[in-house]
């Protein structure tokens, strides 16, 4: 019988200059940006079904960005 396997614990100490906030936002952009591209690349529709859902994801961000 497969032993249960005990939770992991984070302790995450977010930055406290400014720098270090701008720093920590753009990695985080950076891992979630592969992320998405490998998703699509992983995607089994054609190339024009890839690139719409892209310009849906770079849409999608966009207005967000705005919203804030």
């Amino acid at each position: 019988m497969a032993k249960k396997k005990s939770p992991l614990t984070l302790i995450i100490h977010a930055p406290g200059t400014e720098e270090g906030k701008s720093e920590l936002a753009r990695k985080t952009a950076e891992i979630h940006a592969d992320a998405v591209l490998q998703t699509i690349r992983a995607f089994r529709g054609s190339s024009r079904q890839k690139e719409v859902l892209l310009n849906a994801v770079i849409e999608a961000t966009l207005l967000q960005t705005a919203d804030s």
